[in-house]
């Protein structure tokens, strides 16, 4: 389906601010005539113009009106181009005084301080303004991705251009915060998911920088008013075209400023239900849950040291996440993120089963192993089974070993008996060191590489290489050698501690069955998967289908359960008690048919 956003539209989804009408009269005078700086000329080939501090007189054409950024745009007259590709032919004026005045077309007149804002040339204190006529045509240049190089978008700094191609929404992170998207020629994927670490993946890196550009609200104002009807246009993956604007420049980042209509073309659809081809008789689910803390004690007092901050955001959050599980209808469970606070009746674990149970009717069990919660952290993993389908073997077992006593949560292992056939087999769920908090000593091996494993690199390796040695041990009793390791490793597919697990001898289930654009997570613009699931040789003999269900990944963060900011009313609106955007990892299922 496409939706044709118009301006009128767009002014209130997106703030993309349509051509002011003006009351202006034209101007024949000297002023008109007079000599002017041609904007070529104040912008210089450089990164910063060679005319900061003094005042000019140019003549140019209004491209566009932007008063949500104090300003307008002006563009020369396609006769005064010059010849030179590295000089930009527009810039920005800053002036909210003149705006009521103006409209795309105009041909003005004016005299202004040239100065550089935060890297973005412009004119200010703008004098002597005049309108010398109307209805001028305004010349767009065309800019396609990727761009050809880094420093593309300093040559059109300030001009109106116009991207033809059918670009992919790739990120909304910042779009409930600051109404920015970004947009890509095609998905843009992690490098290390598709590439291995150091060169290759730097050269991915390298050329996903050259493949994305930042739409922008035309608008400095945070959470900004979003009355959007659907979310459904903004999940990445969708595509845009007929994209057109000005050019800005701001925190490091160029953004095109929209003029026009734009074309919004819903072809990454949400499923219903996950994507599986081919169902076994067992099904087993790896979900990270975001943070799902019930409250501090027995009276469930918010807000806590991670995620809800209300009782009424942890509703949400438990109805959104009890609705993503239901539907995954999994036999087994292993969850990440739960609030470390034990097994008793006011633990999250507990609660979040008895919900799960009050919903589907069935009868989930907790794996408890005899410690009385998992390690020290504030979260801990954990797991739950579908007692009507499979039945506990042997014990519940955990290892506390650095590095799973220092940064990595302790893993979780339980052997489980198929109530229909008779196989056992054995689940494992982690939740690897996460790549932030960085050591500030270059020096020490759990530092940045700059070889896109980010940091703690060193550390996640280890605990892959601890996890293999311990489940050789057969911790939980159960001597059958069908092992199933999930979790959030935060590691992409070719970093090293997937690779040490592969090289031990397990099987990558999500590269077999989905290849290489298979992603749970979106980071920046770039999809790839922390969430895996890697079997034994005997166990991958097993396993019919992996598939992660796009249900958060893709989706705004403006629907989830939180209710902490000004969008709080688009956000109570848009709310839904589903299972899309429950958490910010996609769950990942896993179907086995045991022999």
């Amino acid at each position: 389906m496409t939706t044709t956003i118009t301006n009128k539209q767009t002014l209130v989804c997106l703030a993309l601010l349509a051509a002011f009408s003006g009351g202006a009269q034209a101007h024949s005078d000297e002023a008109c005539e007079s000599d002017a700086t041609l904007i070529s000329t104040i912008q210089g080939s450089g990164k910063s113009s060679p005319m900061v501090g003094k005042q000019v007189t140019v003549r140019a054409l209004v491209s566009a009106v932007k008063p949500g950024m104090g300003g307008y745009y002006l563009q020369e007259e396609k006769s005064d181009w010059d010849s030179n590709a590295k000089t930009s032919e527009g810039i920005f004026v800053a002036d909210n005084k003149s705006e009521s005045k103006l409209q795309a077309g105009d041909l003005v007149t004016l005299t202004a301080k040239v100065e550089e804002s935060h890297d973005f040339t412009q004119l200010s204190k703008p004098s002597q303004f005049k309108v010398c006529s109307h209805d001028n045509k305004v010349d767009a240049v065309t800019v396609k991705l990727p761009l050809s190089d880094k420093y593309q978008m300093e040559t059109v700094e300030g001009m109106l251009i116009k991207l033809p191609q059918k670009l992919t929404l790739s990120d909304t992170y910042n779009f409930s915060r600051y109404g920015q998207m970004i947009l890509s020629n095609g998905r843009m994927f992690s490098p290390t998911n598709v590439a291995s670490p150091g060169k290759a993946a730097n050269k991915v890196a390298a050329a996903n920088r050259l493949n994305q550009i930042i739409i922008d609200d035309s608008s400095t104002e945070k959470n900004p008013k979003l009355p959007i009807d659907t979310n459904h246009t903004f999940r990445t993956g969708n595509h845009i075209s007929g994209v057109e604007g000005v050019v800005h420049y701001s925190f490091g980042n160029y953004l095109i400023e929209t003029t026009g209509t734009m074309a919004f073309h819903t072809d990454n659809k949400r499923l219903a239900e996950p994507p599986i081809k081919n169902k076994g008789q067992l099904r087993v689910a790896s979900f990270n849950v975001l943070n799902y803390f019930n409250g501090n004690g027995p009276k469930k007092e918010f807000p806590t040291k991670r995620g809800a901050n209300s009782k009424a955001e942890f509703e949400r959050q438990t109805i959104k996440i009890v609705a993503a599980m239901k539907a995954i209808n999994a036999d087994v469970f292993g969850l990440m993120e739960l609030e470390n606070d034990g097994y008793d009746k006011n633990s999250a674990i507990v609660e979040l089963t008895n919900k799960l149970n009050t919903a589907t009717g069935a009868n989930y069990q907790i794996v408890r192993p005899k410690s009385d919660k998992l390690g020290d952290g504030l979260i801990a993993v954990g797991m739950i089974y579908d007692a009507g389908k499979v039945e506990p073997v042997g014990k519940a077992a955990t290892l506390s070993e650095f590095p799973f006593n220092f940064k990595s949560r302790q893993p979780l292992a339980q052997s489980f008996k198929d109530k229909k056939s008779g196989e056992t087999f054995t689940v494992v769920v982690n939740h690897f060191k996460s790549k932030g908090s960085c050591p500030k000593d270059k020096t020490d091996p759990n530092a940045r590489k700059n070889d896109g494993q980010a940091c703690w690199n060193a550390l996640r390796v280890e605990s892959s290489q601890k996890l293999v040695k311990w489940l050789k041990s057969n911790p939980t009793g159960n001597d059958d050698k069908d092992i199933l390791i999930i979790g959030d490793l935060n590691a992409n597919a070719k970093e090293d501690p997937i690779t040490a697990l592969i090289d031990a001898g397990y099987h990558n289930m999500l590269a077999k069955y989905q290849g290489e654009e298979a992603y749970s997570f979106v980071y920046r613009g770039q999809a790839g998967y922390l969430d895996h699931a890697l079997a034994s040789a005997s166990m991958a003999a097993q396993i019919v289908d992996a598939a992660d269900w796009h249900i958060n990944a893709d989706e705004m963060r403006l629907t989830d359960y939180n209710l902490e900011n000004k969008s709080e009313a688009a956000q109570k609106r848009l709310f839904k008690g589903d299972a899309f955007r429950s958490s910010d990892h996609d769950p990942l299922i896993v179907e086995l048919s045991l022999k």
